[in-house]
């Protein structure tokens, strides 16, 4: 009797098949946490810049003159005055402009929160293109 020293056609298609299905697999997987960790330092990234750009709202807030409009998308207070730029955020206080830069394809939209119990809120709502959403809301001083 003959001992088999070598591996049929059949044989070696199958492991070959079976590679290949655990290679799809596993590319699968590393692709999609690639991607899940991508999402996440994007979303840090708009984090870290909206917290450095909440105490600068709120002091430019509170520094504007009077009371506050929004026309054609620029919150305005007197000479004051706040708008998008793409993704930039403009702030003008006093002649002196400071920008705050976000992710490419950052929308800003300005709105003006009134109740009757509490001070006129100031809200600048910032959308990254991932759809995540942060509102920096600052009142102004009585």
């Amino acid at each position: 009797m003959r001992t088999k020293k070598y591996y049929t056609l059949i044989e070696m298609l199958t492991v070959i098949a079976l590679i290949v299905v655990f290679m799809t697999a596993v590319t699968g997987f590393f692709y999609d946490g690639s991607k899940n960790c991508r999402t996440a330092l994007k979303e840090a990234y708009l984090n870290s810049d909206a917290t450095m750009l909440r105490k600068q709202w709120r002091t430019f807030i509170g520094g504007c003159p009077g009371s506050f409009e929004i026309r054609d998308g620029v919150l305005r207070s007197g000479a004051n005055f706040a708008k998008s730029e793409k993704e930039t955020l403009v702030l003008s206080s006093d002649g002196k402009e400071r920008k705050f830069v976000f992710p490419v394809n950052a929308s800003f939209n300005f709105s003006i929160e009134k109740d009757d119990a509490l001070p006129e809120s100031v809200v600048v709502e910032i959308k990254s293109p991932e759809q995540h959403k942060i509102r920096i809301v600052a009142c102004e001083k009585k």
